[in-house]
């Protein structure tokens, strides 16, 4: 796994699928990973199938399952963002903020975003 993460990273892909987790390696610099041509390419009529999932590894793609489980299915859906210092986390958490927003854009988001918490 080792291997295939760093021959990844050198081709500038820093997001794996680990099961249903979502590795983020830190690139330390600037990529062309957070495009909006890249958060079009989540939404479900461009989907891209990449081994049995439905979207190919992305914090975007973490984003969108968690619309679509909170906006199909009615479940309360949650992102844990976990690293050492330095990792990344802020940015990371930024990211998926970011695409939720412009998903909110959406007309069929209103419902994500009028959510009220239940005791």
């Amino acid at each position: 796994m080792v291997e295939n993460l760093r021959q990844r990273y050198s081709a500038g892909e820093i997001h794996t699928w680990t099961g249903q987790m979502l590795l983020v390696l830190n690139p330390r610099r600037p990529l062309p990973q957070y495009t909006e041509a890249r958060m079009a390419a989540m939404l479900p009529e461009s989907q891209v199938l990449d081994a049995g999932r439905s979207l190919p590894p992305h914090v975007f793609a973490v984003a969108e399952e968690a619309f679509r489980g909170a906006t199909r299915a009615g479940v309360p859906q949650a992102i844990i963002v976990s690293g050492v210092s330095g990792a990344g986390k802020t940015e990371c958490a930024r990211r998926v903020l970011h695409y939720l927003t412009w998903r909110a854009r959406r007309p069929t988001l209103k419902k994500f975003f009028q959510a009220s918490t239940s005791r």
